[in-house]
C-alpha cells in the first residue's frame, strides 16, 4: 500500500496548507504584481501547488495548498525573495481537500475602498498593522481569502 492510501485509510490528508504574511520591500507597482502572479502560475501549477495571493497597501498574503514537502520548500524560496520582509508564517495545516482548487494561483489587488465592504474590515494604518493583525488573529486570514475568492466567482 502506498503512502497516500495509508494516509487516507488512517484518516489522514496528504495535502497542506500554509498562509503567510509579509511586508513588501516596497510598493509594487501592476506591472511588477502581475510578474509575480506569472511566475507563480507557471511554478505552481508544474508543482501541483494552488492557493491565492492576496496584495493590500504593501502586504502580502498567500495561501499556498499542496504535498507538505513542496508547500514548504516554495515557502522557503519565497523566505528568500528580496521583495518580502518580516515573513510570518500565520496557519499552517492538513486539509482534506483544496480551498482554491481552481487555481495555481489566484491573485486580487485588495484595495482600501474595496476593502471597507468586506465583512469584519478593520482600517489598517498601512502594511505593518496588516502584518500585526493577522499575527494575533490567524484563523481570520484563511478567512479573508476565501471570502474574497467567493467574491471573484459572482
Amino acid at each position: 500500500m502506498s503512502y497516500f492510501s495509508d494516509s487516507f485509510a488512517s484518516g489522514f490528508s496528504p495535502l497542506f496548507s500554509l498562509v503567510y504574511a509579509s511586508v513588501s520591500s516596497h510598493l509594487l507597482e501592476d506591472i511588477e504584481l502581475e510578474e509575480i502572479l506569472k511566475q507563480a502560475n507557471e511554478n505552481n501549477d508544474e508543482l501541483g501547488v494552488t492557493g491565492m495571493l492576496l496584495y493590500y497597501e504593501g502586504a502580502f498574503m498567500q495561501v499556498l495548498e499542496g504535498t507538505e514537502e513542496v508547500v514548504r520548500g516554495l515557502f522557503a524560496r519565497i523566505d528568500q525573495d528580496a521583495r518580502h520582509r518580516l515573513i510570518t508564517p500565520l496557519l499552517e495545516e492538513y486539509i482534506a481537500e483544496r480551498n482554491f482548487p481552481e487555481w495555481s494561483m489566484g491573485y486580487y489587488r485588495l484595495k482600501r475602498d474595496e476593502a471597507s465592504r468586506l465583512p469584519g474590515y478593520i482600517d489598517f494604518a498601512g502594511a505593518d498593522q496588516f502584518l500585526a493583525y493577522f499575527q494575533e488573529t490567524p484563523q481570520e486570514s484563511i478567512q479573508l481569502l476565501q471570502s474574497i475568492r467567493q467574491s471573484a466567482r459572482r
